[in-house]
């Protein structure tokens, strides 16, 4: 054969093969064009959540937060280990509770390979999202297979575009409910898999999942109990077969019972009146259960009608209701009518069935029925629930537009109106995700509807303080304490709200109204050092100086190890001329603090002004070897040596002065604070020139 002819043989076997290959293309976007419109639909719809920053409890996590896990966050991989042995949430009052170690395992993972990126926390909730989408989509294939792929389709898109789920997907914080459903659902896939291939790799994959869901978020119990209903009603397994794939979910939650019995600190946390009424206020059964059919009713009212949408609800935007209240009767017969439903739609293995069937079972945990729930109600809780919701929504849909004749024909009237329902829902939900763009636009967008919203209005006059003060601009200043002052006319009892109240006062300078109120938040909670440090300072300004001093008193007889009451207490003390007294409160103070260096520091300061250079120079020097990084103190100890004449002690404090700068300084430049690191530069050649003009005076060597 020709070279010619080998030539053209080849150019006509490429096209062959190029053909060969796109038709294989194009058949698998054809076979799968339904799933990959659900991809496009998540970034339709929640796309523009990416451009979002931190929120709402965002720093439990993440965002600079304070808390245990979230330090152990930030040390990547090497945190993961405590993270397993610890609470998940944790309090400035000391309360620690929840036990969600796969959400903050995951957030460290993300932290070691990304660093924290409130952009790179939105891409993997949208990734998230979407593959619950994708699995459900599977699941509805499955289940539904007679009423065809476009019911399973339409019914997965309702979930998708739902306006409830807004929360779940544009609060960071919320990627516990993300991924216990993800977790929930993907047991349930792989377990069918499991059942219809019967590979082993199944038979370890379903329960892994599960063990997920279950170390995100407790609420994924109720698919404890729908995952072999789902069997039962889509499978031909009989009951002997499900109780064996069952088995391995209920060792994982059993497993994980004793591991956190075992391993980890028990929970301590308080709900106050203004998170749920019903322990609080002590409501009684009458009250309690007429409360849980009024949220179960707010709850199904808000999958219909999505609006208003809020970032929390708690006392009294949900209110403690009773027997008299018309929405918990109608709630009442509504799901008990549900309930005697769904059992009979379970039995008769129907798609209505089963959507209530999952519908009820996930609402009912977040009725405050079986236990109350943070808040009373939340968007959030409603996410496992709304796949019952689309499900019967969907069904409804059919049955009463096209006779129940389900399998897809182009115009078909359901089609249009679904599509029309999820157009909408898209469009709220578009909508939505920019409300969470920062606390400060959600909390402002969202308080109109939370007048009665005792936390509401604390949140949002928290927010404006911080943010005033951030800026050092307290022009906002008025408008926070309108928003405090709301916030304990709802709940007077709220005592932190009394001392935040305080706070602001003491900035527009009502001493004397900042008085009031943190005596009010004493009376109502005498445990808080804050409040009593706050309290003296409102007596300082008032030149109330002893009264002063016995507020300071009070913060340390509430916490004996908090530093700034021994410093203020010795700093008053001081000004009255009883150096003595002071001297004795920081020496009491260095056997119960963490920041000795501090406490050492201001026994310097007082020891100065009562003439004692000697021990102003120990108290120093105790100072400085307990942290060497302490610039100020350094610099008062080594002009304190210079003026008693002792330039070798001076030159060695000013040698560690300049190492310590010098490792400052790299830091800075490591971090891109090239502005900070200029000015540090121009301190240590001011300091070098020192040190050169003190090694020349006698002594010195």
């Amino acid at each position: 054969m020709s070279g010619s002819s080998r030539t053209k043989k080849k150019e006509q076997d490429k096209p062959a093969v190029n053909n060969k290959a796109g038709g294989a293309f194009t058949a698998w976007i054809r076979k799968n064009r339904l799933a990959l419109l659900l991809v496009l639909a998540v970034v339709l719809v929640y796309g523009n959540s990416l451009k979002n920053g931190y929120n709402l409890d965002d720093d439990f996590y993440v965002d600079n937060g304070n808390t245990l896990i979230a330090e152990l966050i930030r040390k990547g991989f090497s945190g993961i280990p405590e993270i397993f042995t610890s609470r998940t949430f944790h309090h400035s009052d000391g309360a620690s509770y929840s036990y969600r170690p796969a959400v903050a395992a995951s957030f460290a993972i993300e932290t070691a390979l990304f660093g924290q990126h409130a952009r790179v926390s939105h891409m993997i909730s949208l990734v998230l999202y979407a593959l619950t989408v994708l699995v459900l989509f599977a699941l509805f294939r499955r289940w539904f297979s007679s009423q065809g792929d476009w019911f399973a389709f339409l019914a997965a898109l309702l979930f998708l575009v739902h306006p409830l789920h807004t929360e779940v997907v544009d609060n960071i914080k919320s990627r516990d409910e993300l991924l216990m459903l993800l977790g929930a659902l993907g047991s349930i896939w792989f377990a069918w898999k499991y059942h219809l291939t019967r590979r082993p790799v199944y038979l370890v994959i379903y329960p892994l999942l599960f063990w997920i869901g279950v170390l995100s978020k407790p609420s994924i119990g109720p698919f404890l109990i729908l995952f072999p209903i789902a069997f039962h009603l889509f499978s031909d397994a009989g009951w002997k077969r499900i109780l064996m794939y069952t088995l391995p979910l209920l060792a994982v939650l059993i497993i994980t019972t004793v591991f956190i019995k075992l391993m980890v600190p028990p929970a301590s946390r308080q709900m106050l009146l203004h998170e749920n009424p019903m322990i609080a206020a002590g409501a009684g059964f009458a009250e309690k259960t007429a409360t849980g059919f009024y949220v179960l009713g707010r709850y199904l009212g808000l999958h219909f009608v999505p609006q208003p949408l809020v970032y929390y609800y708690g006392y009294k935007h949900v209110p403690l209701v009773g027997w008299d209240n018309i929405l918990a009767i109608a709630s009442l017969i509504i799901h008990l009518a549900g309930s005697v439903f769904a059992f009979i739609g379970l039995r008769k293995k129907t798609t209505w069935g089963w959507g209530l069937a999952i519908y009820l079972g996930n609402i009912f945990l977040f009725s405050n029925i079986p236990m109350p729930t943070p808040g009373l109600m939340a968007e959030r809780f409603t996410y496992g629930a709304s796949i019952g919701f689309c499900i019967l929504l969907a069904w409804l849909v059919f049955r009463f537009l096209d006779k129940a004749q389900f399998t897809f024909q182009k115009g078909r009237k359901s089609s249009y109106v679904l599509l029309a329902i999820a157009l909408v829902f898209a469009f709220r939900s578009v909508g939505r995700n920019g409300d969470w763009e920062n606390k400060m636009r959600l909390y402002s967008h969202d308080m109109p509807y939370l007048t009665e919203s005792a936390n509401a209005n604390m949140l949002y006059a928290m927010l404006l303080s911080t943010d005033a003060m951030r800026k050092s601009d307290y022009s906002r200043i008025p408008e926070a304490i309108q928003y405090f002052k709301k916030t304990v006319e709802i709940f007077p009892g709220y005592a932190i709200a009394h001392n935040n109240l305080g706070n602001d006062l003491v900035l527009i300078r009502d001493f004397d109204g900042a008085r009031k109120a943190f005596l009010t938040s004493i009376a109502l909670d005498s445990t808080n050092k804050d409040t009593y440090f706050n309290l003296g300072i409102a007596y300082y300004n008032l030149g109330k100086k002893d009264s002063a001093a016995r507020a300071m008193f009070g913060a340390i007889r509430a916490d004996s190890t908090f530093t700034p009451g021994y410093i203020s207490v010795s700093a008053m003390l001081d000004s009255t001329g009883n150096h003595a007294g002071a001297e004795k409160i920081l020496l009491t103070g260095t056997r119960h603090v963490k920041e000795k260096d501090r406490v050492y520091h201001r026994l310097g300061e007082s020891r100065l002004l009562a003439k004692d250079t000697a021990g102003a120079i120990a108290g120093f020097e105790k100072s400085v070897g307990l942290n060497p990084d302490n610039f100020n103190c350094l610099n008062t100890l080594i002009n304190l040596l210079r003026r008693e004449n002792k330039m070798p002690e001076a030159i060695r404090y000013l040698d560690l002065l300049i190492s310590r700068m010098e490792l400052a300084v790299d830091r800075q430049l490591k971090n891109g604070e090239q502005e900070k690191a200029s000015l540090a530069q121009q301190q240590l050649s001011i300091l070098r020139e020192q040190r050169k003009m003190m090694e020349q005076k006698p002594g010195a060597k």
